[in-house]
C-alpha cells in the first residue's frame, strides 16, 4: 500500500514545492512555507519531501534494472534532483543536502557500482567551489563559515551558534526549569523553538536532559537499523 502511494505522494509534494515560490510566506529572507486554506497554519514542503523521495526511490530501485550500468542512475537521479533544484530555489541548501547522503546510500543497497557512485561523488566535489562562489549567497555561505568558527562574525553569522552554545552552558548539570525564561533564551530572533530546541531542552533540563534526549535518538537509530537489516 505504501509503494501505491508513494508515486501520487511524491508528485503531490513536487507540486507543493513547485506553489512555494509563487504562494509561499517569506520568512528571514526566505520562502519555505505554504499557508493551508482556511486553518492559519502553515506547513513546509520541503519537510514532507524527505519522506516521499525516499519512498519513491524505494519503489523505482525495488524494480530498477540496469543499476550495474550508469545510465541506470539517471532515473534515481532525476527523482532526488527535482526536489532538490526547487528546494535550493527557496533557498533551503540544508535540506537540500539531506537528499545527498540518502540518495547515495540507497543507490548502493540496491547494487548500483561503487565506482560509478565514486564519479558522481567526484563530480560533486568538482562542482563545490562553482556551487561556493556563484551558487551560494551571503547567508549560505556564513552559515558554513560560523559553524566552523563562530567568532569570526560573533553578531551576525555566528550569533545564533553563540547563543545555543550559551544557553547549553547555563543549563549546568540538571538544568534551570522548565520555561525558565532565561534571558538567553528570550533574546529576540532566537529560534529556540526549531533550529535550536536542543539549546533550550539544555537549558531548561541540563546535562542530565541533554544526554536523555540523545539516548533517545540513538534508541530511534538502533531500532530503524535493526529493522533495515
Amino acid at each position: 500500500r505504501w509503494a501505491e502511494l508513494s508515486y501520487p505522494g511524491y508528485a503531490a509534494i513536487v507540486g507543493a514545492l513547485a506553489l512555494v515560490p509563487l504562494f509561499g510566506i517569506q520568512a528571514n529572507n526566505a520562502q519555505r512555507w505554504l499557508q493551508l486554506p482556511g486553518t492559519g497554519m502553515q506547513f513546509q514542503p520541503s519537510e514532507l519531501a524527505k519522506v516521499a523521495v525516499v519512498m519513491a526511490l524505494a519503489r523505482h530501485l525495488r524494480y530498477a534494472k540496469r543499476l550495474d550500468r550508469f545510465s541506470g542512475l539517471l532515473a534515481p537521479l532525476l527523482l532526488a534532483g527535482i526536489p532538490m533544484g526547487l528546494i535550493l530555489v527557496q533557498p533551503d541548501l540544508g535540506t537540500a543536502l539531506v537528499f545527498v547522503p540518502a540518495l547515495g546510500a540507497m543507490l548502493f543497497v540496491a547494487g548500483a557500482r561503487l565506482r560509478h557512485l565514486g564519479y558522481l561523488a567526484a563530480a560533486g566535489a568538482a562542482a563545490a567551489p562553482v556551487v561556493w562562489f556563484f551558487g551560494m549567497g551571503p547567508g549560505q555561505r556564513g552559515r558554513i563559515t560560523s559553524f566552523i568558527n563562530p567568532e569570526a562574525d560573533p553578531f551576525g553569522a555566528g550569533w545564533h551558534l553563540r547563543k545555543s552554545m550559551a544557553a547549553v552552558a547555563s543549563g549546568g548539570a540538571t538544568g534551570e526549569g522548565f520555561s525558565s525564561g532565561a534571558p538567553v533564551l528570550l533574546t529576540r530572533g532566537f529560534a529556540g523553538h526549531t533550529d535550536f530546541v536542543f539549546a533550550t531542552i539544555a537549558h531548561e533540563w541540563g546535562f542530565v536532559g541533554g544526554v536523555a534526549v540523545l539516548l533517545l535518538l540513538f534508541l530511534f537509530f538502533s531500532r530503524g537499523f535493526e529493522i533495515a537489516c
